[in-house]
């Protein structure tokens, strides 16, 4: 045995050739196996992921009714929140609005000089009504009305807030303002609240 490991490798002999041409054919075929493994090992990730998307997809789909149910429940106003002006159309829903705000306005001891309303403006469902007042009153005053516009209901948004020194010959007090204020409410459109 000796002997036939100290013997020079010599390519002429045959069984060396086979030996060498086989070890190269083993590891050409172990590096084609290896390429197809990987790509099938790759294609499998791809597959799973893929099945993971549509899962997902197929769990949205069953979920659409209940969100559609929803969202119809969230277009619909509920009976009884006051959330929105009431008022069969736009002119009852402004005159509605004024009404609340004159109150709320009366209620902090304050005046209303003028109020107009500005008219309507589709926004989805819902009908955005503007109106503009003009105001003569306290700084304590002001700040009791702006904190019952956001506590109140229905919801009421001041769009712009002009406030002025309403100081002049017959106020000589000068704690007065003049506040020109324009504020909207929604009505939902087609509703009777």
């Amino acid at each position: 045995m000796n002997d036939f490991l100290n013997q020079p490798i010599s390519w002429k002999n045959q069984s060396v050739r086979q030996a060498v041409a086989v070890g190269l054919l083993v590891i050409l075929l172990l590096l084609i196996f290896w390429s197809f493994f990987s790509l099938f090992m790759e294609r499998q990730q791809e597959v799973q992921h893929l099945e993971n998307i549509l899962s997902r997809y197929e769990r949205a789909i069953k979920m659409e009714p209940v969100l559609q149910q929803r969202l119809s429940h969230m277009k619909k106003p509920a009976k009884g929140d006051n959330l929105f002006l009431s008022g069969e159309n736009e002119a009852l829903a402004g005159a509605a609005l004024q009404d609340n705000f004159k109150a709320i306005v009366e209620m902090a001891h304050g005046t209303v000089e003028r109020s107009q309303n500005l008219g309507g403006q589709a926004e989805g469902n819902f009908q955005k009504i503007t109106v503009r007042s003009q105001l003569v009153l306290s700084i304590n005053s002001l700040q009791k009305i702006l904190y019952a516009m956001e506590s109140g209901k229905p919801y009421i948004f001041i769009e712009n807030l002009e406030i002025k020194n309403a100081s002049n010959q017959k106020n000589t007090q000068g704690d007065l303002l003049k506040v020109v204020v324009d504020f909207y409410g929604y009505r939902h459109m087609g509703a009777r609240p």
